[in-house]
């Protein structure tokens, strides 16, 4: 497996080798694209289940738009610590190093960088755009993660973020994987139109919010009321500090019932969503927000290729910025793969 695994990651490496050596035009971007849907659909370590391998039709792009190919110089910032949730259970600790600006339409933009606080480290960028949660990934795409080859490469302090090469995390092929979102930081209001897709067609469904309509029927109230109810309590509410384990009574809980503060927190949010089948992939922070996290439901794709997964699950606790690079990140439990390699 770790041999296959070391075969898989050479071969992502050699197709971003090939896009930094072509000339940044749509042959290039052509190639790698067959590129990517060879391994997925061949390589036994693809981000596929097996099965899911054998009628793959390969990944869903916009169309090439070199408009959306910018050479960036990285402004220097100070260094801040994120613990950016998964699409499943874990974190990963990022640290932020730099921003990068451009224009999409007219409009300013600008994405955080970040170094993975990890053995082997790499610089890491995921981003949130208009298209998420209906034509993308609620969660977010990735369009660098040096550490897995996809590097679209860089002199001195410029960079090259070419949008067409955005693609999904491994978690939306299948529920198996658990990938990081995209930190609050690079949650764009423009609609990004590069890159990999979701993969609906004319006649088929258009809209995550259907996916998640038909996937999580609501059992209760009007959604406008479950909306609000969420939002005040997923996106206002501060969690308790996950050091504060102490056991306590909590109102969020049955009464009687002794819990540590957290997991109170935790659990009365996963009754909520399961009653109400609301996902916050439509929702953003208040300005007095504390907590903002993505959906991690209303964009999955998993179980048989392309097919929403109806699986309820807990939200995940919002990335916490932190200036103390000590703090920890909760592992993933022993039923979730990591991300690590795709």
């Amino acid at each position: 497996m770790m041999l296959s695994l070391w075969d898989y990651r050479r071969r992502v490496f050699a197709l971003y080798d090939a896009v930094r050596a072509g000339p940044g035009d749509a042959g290039t971007w052509s190639e790698w694209v067959e590129g990517r849907d060879r391994l997925f659909g061949t390589h036994p370590q693809s981000p596929l289940a097996s099965a899911a391998q054998a009628t793959f039709p390969g990944l869903a792009y916009f169309d090439h738009d070199p408009c959306l190919v910018f050479d960036v110089t990285v402004e220097d910032t100070e260094p801040v610590t994120a613990e950016v949730a998964h699409s499943g259970e874990g974190t990963t600790r990022l640290i932020r190093f730099g921003r990068a600006r451009f224009t999409v339409e007219g409009e300013a933009c600008a994405l955080s960088l970040y170094w993975l606080d990890s053995y082997g480290g790499g610089i890491f960028l995921a981003f949130r755009d208009a298209t998420s949660g209906d034509e993308t990934y609620s969660g977010g795409r990735y369009l660098l993660d040096t550490v897995k080859g996809a590097d679209l490469g860089h002199t001195g302090r410029t960079v090259r973020l070419d949008f067409n090469y955005a693609y999904h995390p491994s978690c939306v092929h299948d529920p198996r994987w658990s990938c990081p979102l995209a930190p609050p930081e690079n949650w764009l209001d423009v609609a990004i139109r590069a890159g990999e897709r979701l993969p609906w067609q004319d006649g088929e469904r258009t809209s995550m919010s259907a996916v998640a309509e038909a996937t999580q029927p609501l059992t209760g109230g009007s959604r406008s009321e479950e909306q609000a109810e969420y939002e005040t309590a997923y996106y206002r509410a501060t969690p308790p500090s996950p050091r504060s384990d102490e056991a306590q009574r909590t109102p969020s809980t049955q009464r009687g019932a002794v819990q540590s503060p957290r997991r109170a927190w935790s659990e009365g949010l996963l009754r909520l969503s399961t009653r109400s089948g609301i996902t916050p992939s439509s929702l953003r922070p208040g300005p007095d927000s504390r907590l903002c996290s993505p959906s991690v439901e209303a964009g999955r794709v998993g179980g048989r290729p392309y097919e929403a997964a109806p699986a309820t699950r807990s939200p995940q606790p919002s990335p916490t910025l932190s200036s103390n690079p000590s703090s920890t990140a909760a592992g993933p439990p022993a039923h979730t793969r990591v991300n690590s390699g795709r």
